[in-house]
């Protein structure tokens, strides 16, 4: 292959693992957002538990038993939209280009078309898996969100459950 057509296939491949590279971080400061806006809920959610326990517990009635039921299932919610969200956050070594200990070596011995050739193969192969890590990632935001949306469903249920409990008390 021409040198510039080489020069050329180089750039749009760095051009394609700088925008992974972008995804990536996108993915990942949105994770940690929604981590941060998730752990606020619970702490919210449990606050108002604590606060609301003694209208059902130890259930009494149907209502209480629905309560706790409902109370339990969604903090299983919460908990499993956590997880997905602190996966999503795992460290993940796939971000930078892999440069052998011998590449230095490897460039002084080839001409310029060759490097340019090493240069296009090493940011694909990166690319590939920063691109899978990104679909993974993408999926377990994708589930998390749903998980939240479950959540606060159940949590909207689960207080419609204690207000009626309030009122089966008082």
């Amino acid at each position: 292959m021409r040198e510039d057509n080489m020069a050329v296939l180089y750039h749009h491949v760095r051009t394609a693992l700088s925008d992974e590279q972008c995804r990536a971080r996108y993915l990942e400061e949105k994770a940690a957002r929604l981590l941060g806006l998730h752990s606020a809920v619970i702490a919210g959610f449990t606050v108002l538990v604590f606060i609301a326990s003694s209208l059902f517990v130890p259930p009494q009635h149907a209502i209480a038993w629905l309560a706790v039921i409902a109370v339990t299932v969604t903090y299983l919610g919460l908990i499993s939209a956590w997880s997905f969200l602190f996966r999503l956050l795992r460290p993940a070594d796939v971000y930078g280009v892999h440069l052998p200990n011998n590449w230095l070596e490897e460039m002084k011995q080839q001409g310029a078309n060759d490097n340019l050739h090493l240069a296009v193969i090493r940011c694909y192969e990166t690319w590939q898996l920063l691109y899978k890590s990104n679909q993974h990632k993408n999926a377990l935001l994708t589930k998390a969100y749903h998980e939240v949306v479950f959540s606060a469903w159940l949590i909207a249920i689960s207080l419609l459950l204690l207000l009626a409990a309030n009122y089966l008390v008082a």
